[in-house]
């Protein structure tokens, strides 16, 4: 994070003049303060995160952000939170792939017009962590990337279930009729049980990896099943790195 007198926050809060003033007294409206001009300001920290009851890949999510929040108050940063676009394989239809760039650009456009000093970005679902590492790449702030794990795995009659493949393969059965209604049922019971991203190597997953080896996210934080509890401690990590 850059020095105090180098914080890029300063172009909207630092000085005596009417307009700083007002942005200020924002802040202070929605319960925010940090101290003021010719004092030691804090940094402001984006949190954005995609969260949805819409997305059963990033609905863990919530409880990550919350845990960024304290890593960041702890390192004496000021977090700010807003919710940015959710992409679903599961829901969106045709395909999320048509809205990963518009997630990177309200990401990269909200980066580049608040008073922002860097960033912790929580997304799972396949086009986010993508539509992430565009906008931030484009933004150029001090930035990290949260994700929220895989899924846990589900098991019928004795056989683990993985994302997509299995699901296809008993559709095929059932076409041949050697699947029943009962059993079709119990299906989507075990597909249905748990939060996370597809517990496949697919591109989830394989994103995640990609933003850790990118140095976008801690060591560790890629292969974490959703509900580890490592998750929130890496996630306040990230917010203490970034408010620091």
């Amino acid at each position: 994070m850059p020095e105090t007198s180098e914080l890029r926050s300063a172009a909207w809060l630092g000085g005596d003049d009417e307009v700083a003033l007002n942005h200020r007294a924002a802040l202070r409206a929605a319960g925010l303060t940090r101290p003021g001009a010719g004092r030691a300001r804090r940094p402001l920290i984006g949190i954005a995160c995609t969260a949805s009851d819409l997305n059963r890949c990033d609905r863990g999510l919530t409880s990550l952000a919350a845990a960024v929040r304290r890593g960041v108050l702890a390192a004496g940063g000021l977090p700010l939170g807003f919710p940015v676009m959710s992409l679903s394989e599961d829901l969106m239809k045709p395909t999320a792939m048509l809205y990963r760039n518009l997630l990177a650009i309200e990401v990269e456009e909200t980066l580049r017009s608040q008073p922002l000093d860097g960033i912790v970005a929580l997304g799972n679902c396949d086009k986010s962590v993508p539509a992430y590492l565009m906008a931030l790449a484009s933004a150029d702030l001090p930035a990290l990337i949260v994700t929220g794990g895989f899924r846990p795995v589900p098991v019928l009659d004795g056989v683990r279930l993985g994302s997509g493949t299995a699901l296809w393969q008993k559709f095929d059965e059932r076409r041949a009729g050697l699947v029943s209604d009962g059993d079709w049922e119990r299906l989507e019971g075990c597909l249905g049980a748990g939060i996370g991203a597809c517990n496949t190597m697919g591109t989830a997953v394989t994103m995640a990896i990609m933003a850790e080896v990118l140095g976008f996210a801690l060591p560790g934080a890629a292969v974490a099943g959703a509900g580890d509890p490592g998750q929130a401690v890496l996630a306040e990590e990230a917010g203490r790195a970034r408010g620091r």
